[in-house]
């Protein structure tokens, strides 16, 4: 156990990393990937892939989706050339669509 002076060290903190993660490029490679994937998302063969897949099984990529909603704001839309996919995001997590999307689900049936 300590003693009472070094419990009562007043010395300065530790100085934090001096290797702090600087993004290279400011979110500009994030924003181009997940605006590219949420453009596939108004592919309707791409989300039969996906439920043949089970990915609307997965909490993660519901998650993932739930997490993609911001581009259904004004600011993000913008960028954005589908015009399908807004809505998407939005109903994917629903349990009806998610059983629609089931394995037995052609391309472009219950979309």
């Amino acid at each position: 156990m300590a003693s009472p002076e070094e419990m009562d060290d007043t010395s300065e903190p530790p100085n934090p990393p001096k290797n702090t993660y600087k993004d290279p490029d400011s979110g500009r490679q994030r924003f181009l990937l997940e605006v590219e994937f949420v453009q596939c998302l108004a592919n309707p063969t791409y989300i039969h892939y996906l439920a043949q897949n089970r990915y609307f099984e997965d909490e993660a990529f519901i998650g993932y989706l739930k997490y993609l909603q911001y581009w259904q704001r004004p600011e993000y839309i913008k960028f954005i050339m589908y015009s399908t996919l807004s809505v998407f995001p939005r109903t994917s997590s629903k349990p009806q669509l998610q059983n629609c999307y089931g394995p037995s689900c052609k391309p472009g049936v219950g979309a």
